[in-house]
Parts: C-alpha cells; sequence; structure tokens
C-alpha cells in the first residue's frame, strides 16, 4: 500500500532527524506581517492561503489583509547544524500551502 510505504519513510526520516539533531526546534509561531507587524500563528498562516493556487507562495495577514510569504525557522545547538547565516544561527525556509508544494515536487 502507498500509504504504509510512506508512513514508514515518514518515520525513518523523523528517527533519522531526531539522531542527528536531538534538540531540533522547528518554530513555526513566530513570523510577523511585515507591513503592520502582527505575529502569525500557525492557524493565521494556513487561513490566509489561497486554496488550490500552485503558484502562490504567500498567506494574507488576518489583521491588515496584506500579502507575503511567510517563513519558519529550525534550530539545533549541534554543532553540525548550520542556519541561513551560518553555525548557530536558525535556518528560516519559507512556510509554503501544500498546493505549492505538490507543485513544486512534479
Amino acid at each position: 500500500c502507498i500509504i504504509e510505504s510512506i508512513q514508514q519513510q515518514v518515520i525513518l526520516g523523523e528517527s533519522l532527524l531526531e539522531y542527528l539533531y536531538p534538540d531540533l526546534l522547528i518554530d513555526v509561531n513566530s513570523d510577523a506581517c511585515p507591513r503592520c507587524s502582527t505575529i502569525l500563528e500557525e492557524d493565521d498562516i494556513i487561513a490566509g492561503w489561497q486554496c488550490f493556487e500552485l503558484r502562490d507562495h504567500s498567506t494574507q495577514c488576518p489583521k491588515c489583509f496584506s500579502r507575503f510569504v511567510p517563513k519558519f525557522s529550525v534550530s539545533s545547538s549541534s554543532p553540525s547544524f548550520e542556519g541561513s547565516q551560518g553555525r548557530n544561527t536558525p535556518l528560516y525556509c519559507e512556510y509554503l500551502s501544500p498546493w505549492v508544494v505538490r507543485y513544486l515536487v512534479n
């Protein structure tokens, strides 16, 4: 079954990440709207996506309705972890909708 094989890959990937970076922290609740500085939580980011839009990387701020590309951060104290600005810095990634990810992967 395809679902079982995907689940096995997810479990393997999570185990490998936990082994390599035991204190890995993924923060999806700290991005701020560049226009009004409102902190968006994960639910706000998801609610602002445009359904089925394959090329729209943006979300909409629930306060000022400005559209922007949200980001999340990944950090770890492991000496081998390298963030966006080198070692001992977080890695910043675009927080993409599932429609955009599917479009980019295919």
